[in-house]
C-alpha cells in the first residue's frame, strides 16, 4: 500500500525529536538514545533506528564518514523544503519565500531553543500564521509605530532578494528588553517576514501549501 506522504512521518514524536537533534547537529544512534531516554538508556535503539531507515529512504539523512566504528547521521535533505520543492501548484518565487521562511523560523528555531515532540504542527502553524499576519496588514495596516518594518520591506522587496535586515533583529531585541515581567513577545522579525509574502501565494492558500500530505489532519488541529 502507497504511503499518504512522507512529511507526515513528523507528525510522530519519536521522529520529530530525531529530525530536530539532526537539525542541530549529526548525531549517530547511541547519541540520540541518550538525548531521547536518558544517559542510562543508549541501548534503546529500536524505534530510533527504524525511524532513521525510514528518513534514509525518504532521502532526507545520509550516513557521515568518520574514523570510528560508530555511524552519524547527518541531514541531507530539510523534509519543509522537499515537500515546497516538489510543490507543483508553486511558482519559484512562492518556492523561494516559504522555503526563506522554513530556513529562518523553523530550521533556525530549532536550533536555537530545542526539541518539538510535533514538527509537522510547527510547519503548519508557521506557515499559517505567516499568512494571517499579512492579511490583516492588507486589510487593516499596523499603525505608524511599524513604518520601519514597513520601509524595511519594501527595500528587501525592489532587491527581489528575501532575507531579513540587521535593523529588523535589532529592533526585535530592542523591544525584547523593553519586555516587563508577564508581558508578551511579539516578534518583528516573524511579523517583517510575514509582510515579504508574495501576493500570488495568498491567494492559493491553504491548499496549495498541503497538497502533498492528508489535508483532515491540518483540518482536525484548527479545529
Amino acid at each position: 500500500m502507497k504511503r499518504k506522504s512522507k512529511l507526515l512521518d513528523l507528525k510522530h514524536e519519536l521522529a520529530s525529536k530525531i529530525m530536530c537533534y539532526l537539525f542541530i547537529e549529526h548525531q549517530s544512534v547511541k547519541e540520540l538514545a541518550s538525548k531521547i531516554y536518558g544517559v542510562k538508556k543508549e541501548n534503546y535503539r529500536t524505534g530510533i533506528t527504524k525511524w532513521l531507515q525510514r528518513f534514509s529512504e525518504n532521502g532526507w539523512i545520509e550516513l557521515e564518514t568518520h574514523f570510528t566504528r560508530e555511524k552519524f547521521y547527518r541531514i541531507k535533505v530539510n523534509p519543509f523544503h522537499w515537500a515546497i520543492d516538489i510543490n507543483s501548484n508553486l511558482d519559484d518565487n512562492e518556492k523561494r519565500y516559504l522555503n526563506f521562511l522554513i530556513t529562518e523560523f523553523i530550521e533556525k528555531r530549532i536550533k536555537n531553543i530545542g526539541i518539538s515532540k510535533n514538527l509537522l504542527n510547527i510547519y503548519y502553524e508557521t506557515i499559517d500564521r505567516a499568512v494571517n499576519l499579512s492579511r490583516i496588514y492588507d486589510m487593516f495596516g499596523f499603525g505608524s509605530g511599524f513604518n520601519k518594518i514597513v520601509e524595511e520591506v519594501k527595500k528587501v522587496k525592489k532587491s527581489k532578494n528575501y532575507y531579513i535586515p540587521q535593523k529588523i533583529d535589532k529592533m526585535n531585541k530592542s523591544e525584547y528588553n523593553k519586555l516587563k515581567s508577564g508581558q508578551g513577545m511579539f516578534d518583528l522579525g516573524f511579523l517583517f517576514v510575514s509582510l515579504l509574502m508574495p501576493d500570488s501565494l495568498k491567494k492559493k492558500m491553504p491548499l496549495a501549501i498541503f497538497e502533498n500530505f492528508d489535508m483532515k489532519i491540518h483540518h482536525k488541529q484548527k479545529q
